[in-house]
């Protein structure tokens, strides 16, 4: 058990450490390309690893060690906007952690976090960092819809799940649900449509379309493993029923496909940002 001098030196610089994160995360947020600030998170993360083991809430000192890791990796990376704006988002979930932990403890609950979060949260940031855009649902074309849906051996389900509404790290948690079920089967569709879902803009509620040789029971084990899922509901489909959903998602696919890559191709990373920037000024002066 922590000191009465371990716990104050806790109070009192974790509530500055804190402030000191959130501060960053704004000037972050405002210009990814400030190196300034990723530094700054990085300390404040690297003390707060030693604080919180301190007083013994070891897997929060793992969390944070993950936070550190993930900023000592990202600072010399050329990030494209779309993966500087993820760990920001992650950033700012992360304060709402450690702002609760504080909070327990301030009232004299010193409850450590649960470490499979610490696990999932690792996980999650090898997706972060990719060079590449992961997709966990992969539509059928349009050609195979018919052997698919043919084969006696697939069973077809609309899963309706629910996220408990103190879930911190959504994206996280759909990160993880999303891998489990694509190890038995294969997510082809979702409500609200995929990229709004895996980018974790949801509430609480999704539902998605899966195909699988496994019975509902199965299904159900894996996502009883999986934390803060609220509520679930497994429904069998019919052939017909999933051919529809299939045949309807696809022109939709084609639609979104067509979007995102123009939005791809458009967006512009750091590295040519600050090129032009610099002919900017070059011009400038040779103005001058």
């Amino acid at each position: 058990m922590a000191s009465k001098e371990d716990m104050k030196l806790f109070f009192s610089e974790t509530e500055d450490l804190i402030q000191t994160i959130e501060d960053n995360v704004l000037i972050l947020e405002e210009n990814p390309r400030d190196n300034k600030p990723i530094q700054m998170l990085f300390f404040a993360f690297h003390t707060l690893k030693g604080l919180t083991a301190m007083v013994n809430l070891n897997n929060l000192s793992k969390f944070c060690h993950n936070f550190e890791n993930l900023l000592d990796r990202s600072k010399d990376k050329k990030l494209s906007k779309r993966k500087s704006i993820e760990i920001v988002d992650l950033m700012f979930e992360s304060l709402d952690v450690l702002r609760s932990v504080l909070k327990d403890v301030k009232k004299g609950k010193v409850k450590d976090i649960d470490e499979r979060i610490v696990i999932e949260l690792k996980d999650s940031f090898e997706e972060v960092e990719s060079e590449y855009e992961i997709t966990f649902i992969r539509q059928i074309s349009r050609e195979k819809i018919n052997s698919v849906i043919n084969d006696t051996k697939n069973i077809f389900y609309k899963i309706n799940i629910r996220i408990q509404s103190t879930c911190v790290f959504k994206k996280v948690r759909l990160f993880i649900i999303f891998r489990a079920l694509n190890e038995i089967g294969q997510i082809c569709w979702s409500k609200p449509r995929p990229d709004v879902l895996e980018s974790g803009n949801i509430d609480q509620d999704f539902e998605i379309y899966f195909i699988s040789q496994k019975k509902s029971g199965a299904i159900n084990k894996v996502l009883d493993e999986i934390l803060e899922i609220e509520n679930k509901t497994i429904k069998r489909m019919t052939p017909d029923e999933f051919n529809e959903i299939l045949v309807g998602s696809s022109s939709r696919l084609k639609k979104l496909e067509v979007k995102m890559d123009r939005e791809l191709i458009e967006e512009p990373t750091f590295e040519k940002e600050i090129v032009e920037e610099e002919e900017e000024e070059v011009e400038s002066v040779s103005q001058i």
